[in-house]
C-alpha cells in the first residue's frame, strides 16, 4: 500500500431509483450448471456494466477496470479457472450481507452532498435467536466513516434482499474491524448462517493460497467475486508510510493479508473466503493506481470468538 492509497470511505455515486428486487438466478455457471437465487444484479445501474444472466459476476485479479467493467469466468487466468464459483457462492453468499446507509460529505455545509444506498458489505460471524439479532463483522470504515464522509442511517440487506436496521455492538478502528447486530427478529433462524472461519490463516490462506474476496462495488448490488492469490500476512507498516497510518488511524503493528487480486470501494469489510468457503479475512483496501494489490484484516477461528465475545457484552 502505497501513502496514496487510502481506505475507500466514499463509494462511487448509486442511483435512489435502483429497485430493491431480487434475481431468481444470480448465475448458472455453464460449466458446472449450478444456479443460486441470491443477491440480484437487476436495475444495478451504478455501474458501466453489469454481467449479464447467466455469467459469474467476477473481478479480474491483478489488472485494471473503469468503473464496473467485469469480465466473466471464461477470461479467468488459467492457474485460477479451477476454481468453482457456483459453489464458493452457495457456501458464501448466505453468510454475506450488504450495508446500506445514507452517506454526506461533512466539507459540506449547505447539504448539496447527500447519498443513500449501498456503502459496504459485511460477513455473518454469529447469532443469537433469544434477542433476534444477526452478528456481522466489517470494516470499521464502512459504518463510521472518516474524514471525507459521515455514515447514518446504516441497514443490512440479507441475501434474500430484506433489509435489517442495525446496532453498532463493538469497534477496534486501530484494526479497522467492527461488529454490527442486524434486528432480524423472528427471521434469525432464517437468514443467519454465520461463516465458519478457518482455524489458521497462514495454513489455509497463507501465501500462494488461492482466496476469493467477495463484496458490493460501488454501490452495485450485484455480489461480486475478485478471485486472487494470498501473499500471505504481513504488518502494516510494511506496506504503508506512518504519514497514512497515522491519518488513518491504524495500528502499525495490526497484521494485512495481502492479497494479488482487484476489488472496488463497496467491497470493503465484506469476506475473503477459501475455495471451501471457509472465512478468511475481511476486505479493507484495494488498488490506488499505484499498486495492484488489495489488503484484508486477518480472521481466524480465534478472532472470530474474540469480536463476538466483546460484540456480546
Amino acid at each position: 500500500m502505497t501513502e496514496k492509497q487510502t481506505i475507500a470511505e466514499k463509494p462511487a455515486h448509486s442511483a435512489d431509483s435502483h429497485k430493491e428486487s431480487t434475481s431468481k438466478i444470480l448465475f448458472d455457471d455453464i460449466d458446472s450448471g449450478k444456479t443460486i437465487g441470491r443477491f440480484t444484479h437487476a436495475d444495478a445501474k451504478a455501474c458501466k456494466t453489469n454481467p449479464e444472466e447467466g455469467t459469474v459476476p467476477t473481478l479480474m485479479p491483478g489488472q485494471r477496470s473503469n468503473g464496473c467493467d467485469f469480465k466473466g469466468m471464461k477470461d479467468l487466468p488459467k492457474d485460477l479457472k479451477h476454481l468453482d464459483f457456483p459453489d464458493i457462492y452457495s457456501k458464501a453468499a448466505e453468510s454475506t450481507v450488504r450495508i446500506d446507509s445514507t452517506m454526506t460529505d461533512p466539507h459540506d455545509k449547505k447539504g448539496r452532498y447527500k447519498q443513500e444506498g449501498p456503502a459496504g458489505t459485511g460477513a455473518i460471524i454469529g447469532k443469537d435467536v433469544e434477542k433476534g439479532e444477526c452478528l456481522v463483522a466489517t470494516a470499521n470504515h464502512v459504518i463510521n466513516g472518516g474524514k471525507d464522509v459521515n455514515i447514518s442511517n446504516v441497514k443490512a440487506v440479507s441475501a434474500d434482499g430484506k433489509k435489517y436496521d442495525t446496532e453498532v455492538r463493538y469497534t477496534e478502528p486501530k484494526k479497522d474491524t467492527a461488529v454490527i447486530a442486524m434486528k432480524t427478529g423472528a427471521d434469525t433462524e432464517k437468514v443467519c448462517k454465520p461463516f465458519t472461519a478457518v482455524q489458521d490463516v497462514n495454513d489455509e490462506a497463507g501465501k500462494g493460497k488461492n482466496v476469493v474476496a467477495l463484496g458490493f462495488p460501488q454501490g452495485s448490488r450485484a455480489l461480486y467475486a475478485s478471485p486472487g492469490k494470498s501473499d500471505g500476512i504481513r504488518p502494516m507498516r510494511e506496506d504503508m508510510s506512518p504519514r497514512n497510518i497515522k491519518e488513518l488511524g491504524l495500528e502499525p503493528d495490526a497484521t494485512q493479508l495481502k492479497v494479488k487480486n482487484h476489488i472496488k470501494g463497496g467491497q470493503s469489510g465484506g469476506p475473503v473466503v477459501t475455495p471451501e468457503g471457509r472465512l478468511a479475512g475481511l476486505n479493507q483496501s484495494g488498488p490506488d493506481g499505484y499498486t495492484r494489490d488489495s489488503y484484508a484484516v486477518p480472521l481466524d477461528q480465534r478472532r472470530v470468538d474474540e469480536l463476538l465475545a466483546k460484540a456480546r457484552r
